[in-house]
């Protein structure tokens, strides 16, 4: 199936208790795949929000992302 890339996949969201911190809710129909810093991998339910600082990769259905520091 094609990926609608006209409506966003992502979303960068602020913590509710503490705005310092940044989340990535995955706002797509399928759950993604992370790495993480600390060598676990998790899986991204959509709707499910990821600590940022926490991530390194994340495989969607659109392609990988890999975030730099």
């Amino acid at each position: 199936a094609a990926i609608d890339l006209h409506q966003p996949l992502a979303r960068l969201d602020a913590h509710p208790s503490d705005p310092s911190l940044l989340g990535l809710k995955n706002l797509g129909q399928e759950a993604w795949m992370a790495d993480l810093s600390d060598g676990r991998t998790m899986e991204l339910e959509p709707g499910k929000t990821c600590n940022l600082a926490a991530l390194q990769d994340i495989r969607t259905s659109a392609g990988t992302l890999t975030l730099l520091a």
